[in-house]
């Protein structure tokens, strides 16, 4: 007899242990579902990053392990998402990315909002990732995370664009646009 475990995506378990729903990329805002796909991203490169290796890899330059997920929810001005952040078996003093991206919430939405609207550029997705990364960011790894970013948030254009167009008579142009200014706040702090 064998033992195979599959994960849904579509549940996240609370602390009671309870399995609740989460909503579907479909049924997230369109900016909330490109802020999910990013902080996904980073979670897991920080993270690779403080292991000094990826997932499931052996090295001899290991410097911590994987130590499971945790459910979190992430609050911004237009709205919420679940998201499951990897841990760490040993600590590491850093500022976590979860608390950074709720005070950094109405900056990201506003470059998220600028690349749905204009297109993706390197600039765009730099500072995206140096407003959420949490700890030393060398030039040679933001180029690499930023290489490795422009498709993900590419495809991510591609498909909100998608389901605008199979909309399009009943599509909502206030629906994609960034969080008003009184909600924006500058820089987040380090």
């Amino acid at each position: 007899m064998s033992f195979s475990s599959t994960i849904n995506d579509s549940t996240i378990n609370d602390k009671s242990g309870a399995a609740s729903k989460e909503p579907s990329p479909q049924n997230l805002h369109p900016l909330l579902d490109g802020f999910k796909r990013l902080m996904d991203f980073l979670l897991q490169a920080e993270i690779t990053f403080l292991c000094g290796v990826p997932l499931r890899s052996h090295s001899a330059q290991r410097r911590n392990f994987r130590g499971g997920y945790r459910p979190r929810k992430i609050v911004t001005p237009i709205g919420a998402f679940p998201l499951r952040v990897p841990l760490l078996l040993y600590l590491h003093p850093r500022v976590l990315m979860c608390k950074r991206a709720k005070t950094a919430s109405p900056v990201v939405l506003q470059i998220l909002s600028r690349i749905l609207n204009d297109g993706v550029n390197p600039g765009d997705t730099s500072l995206l990732i140096k407003t959420l990364w949490t700890v030393e960011l060398p030039d040679d790894l933001l180029a690499k995370l930023t290489r490795q970013l422009t498709p993900i948030l590419n495809g991510w254009r591609r498909q909100v664009k998608g389901r605008r167009t199979k909309s399009a008579g009943q599509n909502n142009p206030s629906e994609l646009q960034a969080p008003p200014s009184e909600l924006q706040a500058t820089t987040p702090e380090s």
